[in-house]
C-alpha cells in the first residue's frame, strides 16, 4: 500500500519561466532514461525477488524514484507556468502574457504540451517521442537486473549532468544537483546487492566453459589484447571460423 506525502522530497522553485528549459527536463520525465522507468523497473523487479534484503533496496529505490518524477513534473510545471496564467483577452499581466506567446511557438514538443498536458509535463522524452513499457528491463534473473539497473542509473547520471550544464536556470540547478547525486546512491546500492549475488542466476559457472574463455581477435594487425585474454583465461583467441571437431571438443566439456 502507498501512502502520498503532499511535500516533495526537496524544495522546488525555478527562477523563471522556460519553454525550451521545460522541452529538456521531458527527457527525465518519460524518457527511456528517467524517473518514471526507473520507478517502474525497479518496482516489477521486485516481485520476482525472493531475498528480503534484495527485494526491500527495489521497492524503496523504486519509491524514491517516484518522488523524483514529482520533482521533475513540477520543474516542467514551473517553467510552463506562463501558459496558465497567461490568456489571450488583454486582461492578463503583459510579462505574462508575452512569456506565453514566446512558449506556444518554442517547440512542437511545448505545443504538444499546451494541447494534451494543459501545460504540464507529458508522458514523453525531450522530443515528444512517448513513454513505454518497452524502456522497461526485467529479465528475472536478479544478477542481470542489478546490473541493468546500475546501467540504468549511471545513464540517468549522464542525463543529469547533461541538463546541469544546458539549464543555468539556479533553482532548477539545485534540484537537478540533487537528483544527480541520488542517481550515484542509487547505482551504489545495485552494485553492492550484486557482489552479493555473484553466485546466481547467470553468473553460474561464470566463464568456466571454453568458449567463455576466448577472446575475439577478428582484426588486422592482431588486437592488443589478444595477447592478455590468452594469458589470463588459458584458452587461444578466436581467429576465424572454428571447424567442426573444435566445436564439438568444446562442447564435449559442458557435459
Amino acid at each position: 500500500m502507498y501512502y502520498h506525502d503532499k511535500s516533495l522530497i526537496i524544495p522546488v522553485q525555478v527562477d523563471a519561466p522556460n519553454a525550451g528549459y521545460a522541452s529538456l527536463m521531458l527527457e527525465q520525465f518519460g524518457g527511456a532514461n528517467g524517473e518514471l522507468t526507473a520507478c517502474l523497473q525497479y518496482f516489477v523487479q521486485s516481485f520476482g525477488v525472493t531475498d528480503p534484503s534484495t527485494r526491500d533496496l527495489l521497492v524503496d529505490v523504486s519509491t524514491e524514484e517516484m518522488g523524483h518524477l514529482e520533482v521533475v513534473g513540477t520543474l516542467i510545471a514551473q517553467f510552463l507556468a506562463p501558459l496558465r496564467t497567461g490568456t489571450t483577452d488583454g486582461t492578463a499581466d503583459p510579462v505574462v502574457q508575452r512569456n506565453a506567446d514566446a512558449m506556444r511557438s518554442a517547440s512542437a514538443t511545448v505545443q504538444k504540451a499546451i494541447l494534451c498536458a494543459g501545460g504540464g509535463p507529458m508522458l514523453s522524452d525531450t522530443a515528444g517521442t512517448p513513454f513505454t513499457g518497452s524502456f522497461v528491463s526485467a529479465t528475472g534473473d536478479l544478477v542481470a537486473d542489478l546490473a541493468s539497473d546500475v546501467a540504468g542509473e549511471l545513464r540517468a547520471k549522464r542525463v543529469y549532468e547533461m541538463l546541469y550544464r544546458e539549464i543555468p536556470d539556479r533553482g532548477a540547478r539545485q534540484a537537478i544537483e540533487f537528483l544527480l547525486e541520488r542517481e550515484e546512491a542509487h547505482a551504489a546500492f545495485f552494485k553492492e546487492a550484486g557482489e552479493r549475488t555473484q553466485d546466481l542466476g547467470v553468473m553460474r559457472n561464470y566463464l568456466d566453459r571454453p568458449f567463455s574463455r576466448r577472446y575475439p581477435d577478428l582484426q588486422q594487425p592482431s588486437s592488443q589484447n589478444a595477447t592478455r585474454f590468452e594469458a589470463a583465461q588459458g584458452f587461444p583467441p578466436i581467429r576465424g571460423p572454428l571447424n567442426g571437431d573444435e566445436v564439438q571438443v568444446n562442447l564435449a566439456r559442458l557435459h
